[in-house]
């Protein structure tokens, strides 16, 4: 099963992209759900706060060094990142996540050409890439309720 990546409306009629079940997700465990704030009381005693974080986990889906993306798939997937919208990840593993592409963890969307192409040619839609996506977790839209 393909990881997908589904622009909304979340229904199915949206854009629907298909990516290889091979790319891992790379820093699925760099991340705590808990965040931790300490600091000093005037009197010296440590005051520790935390509290649980439902969104804002990092996804991070890279081919690494495998060549398994064709060109079209990069296009497609950089035009969602464009547009700026809220999308859902589908894993292969069947795990659903809402994300929004990460723009300050670097390149939202970043491709590397197998070869360069020579003499200006176009290169073809099936033109090997490798691929990361870097996303952040939001919550789930609401679903938009039923018309009566």
């Amino acid at each position: 099963m393909p990881h997908i990546l589904e622009a909304p409306p979340f229904d199915g009629t949206g854009v629907r992209i298909e990516l290889p079940a091979d790319l891992d997700w790379q820093n699925e465990f760099d991340w705590s759900p808990i965040a931790q704030n300490t600091d000093r009381s005037a009197s010296g005693a440590n005051i520790i706060q935390q509290t649980r974080r439902h969104y804002g986990q990092p996804v991070e889906l890279s081919s690494g060094r495998d060549w398994d993306v064709d060109r079209a798939k990069v296009i497609a997937v950089k035009q969602l990142e464009e547009s700026a919208l809220p999308v859902k990840l589908t894993l292969a593993d069947g795990r659903v996540l809402f994300c929004v592409f990460d723009r300050a963890g670097g390149i939202p969307v970043d491709a590397k050409s197998m070869w360069a192409w020579r003499n200006g040619e176009a290169l073809p839609d099936d033109h090997p890439y490798s691929l990361t996506v870097r996303l952040l977790t939001i919550e789930p839209p609401e679903a938009p309720a039923p018309s009566s």
